[in-house]
């Protein structure tokens, strides 16, 4: 069954079931622990599990041809997915911060700091463990479904990272006599996790949703496409040219029309296409699926 699916696709599955391990090891070591920060790492890894199936679902969907009912493909799904991944991430994180709010106004939380750092550890090693698994593992080609994977292996590594340095410093605390500021320490971790966190989310849904939307988001990638097409402009002396340039989800949709000289009207088929194929040469090294359109016309108000 595995041969069926794509190396983006066993990417994701492997992801998937890390985060399964996670997850259960996570919420079961911090119900025991009493720990809020550990819960909350262990949900954040449980909406990892769900978004991951999500999106291999959602990128085998896409990469399916259905050109009677998507006649300009199915891309939009990529960046729809990655709304939801994103604002799922930023809801537990809105939740987790009043938690913690209110466990640090109720006099905090105590706990077994021992443990805990023991495991918040184990899990900081292992999460950067996966992260670098997938980050060897990705190449140009795949979507930003796998992007995403890989900041949320990122996010979970910070985090655990974070959860280890705190349980150290609870742990120096309490040698030290100051078991007031221990009890602080895990609300403390909570609240500032769940602020540091909402950033990548925000930005996430920000991105996607400017793809979603329409509204230009591969302001780099335009002015490399650019460069070529003005490269042909000087080349074949066109009067002028008009470019479009969308990107969604890993499909970037292109279109240039040349503006050309009234001499130049009688442009053979062969000749156009020639030109068609020498920007395409250009521009196919980028790791994008091309929706790719070439227009020529003498009268300029159809290229507006």
């Amino acid at each position: 069954m595995l041969r069926s699916f794509s190396s983006e696709d066993r990417l994701i599955l492997v992801s998937a079931l890390m985060a399964l391990g996670f997850a259960v090891g996570g919420i079961a070591i911090g119900t025991w622990l009493q720990s809020s920060i550990i819960i909350f790492d262990g949900l954040f890894s449980f909406i990892s599990l769900g978004l991951s199936l999500i999106s291999l679902v959602a990128g085998r969907y896409v990469r399916s041809v259905n050109e009677s009912k998507y006649p300009f493909g199915k891309s939009i799904i990529q960046p729809i997915t990655l709304v939801f991944k994103y604002l799922a991430i930023f809801i537990l994180c809105t939740l987790s911060l009043f938690e913690g709010i209110q466990t640090l106004l109720g006099g905090g939380r105590a706990l077994n700091f021992e443990q805990a750092f023991v495991y918040s550890a184990v899990v900081t090693l292992l999460c950067l463990l996966a992260f670098k698994f997938l980050q060897r593992r990705t190449q140009p080609e795949h979507s930003d479904l796998l992007v995403a994977e890989q900041r949320e292996w990122l996010m979970d590594t910070g985090l655990s990272l974070m959860l280890t340095l705190g349980f150290a410093l609870a742990i120096v605390g309490q040698w030290l006599g100051f078991d007031r500021f221990a009890l602080m320490v895990d609300p403390l971790m909570l609240i500032i996790a769940a602020l540091f966190f909402m950033r990548i989310p925000t930005r996430g849904i920000l991105d996607a949703g400017k793809e979603v939307l329409g509204l230009k988001v591969a302001e780099a990638l335009e002015a490399d496409v650019r460069v070529h097409v003005e490269d042909i402009v000087l080349s074949y002396d066109f009067k002028d040219y008009y470019l479009r340039l969308q990107k969604v989800g890993s499909t970037v949709y292109l279109e240039v029309d040349f503006i050309v000289h009234a001499n130049q009207v009688s442009l053979s088929i062969l000749e156009q296409d020639k030109i068609r194929s020498a920007l395409y040469k250009q521009i196919r090294v980028f790791p994008y699926r091309w929706w790719y359109t070439i227009s020529f016309t003498a009268d300029e108000q159809w290229a507006r």
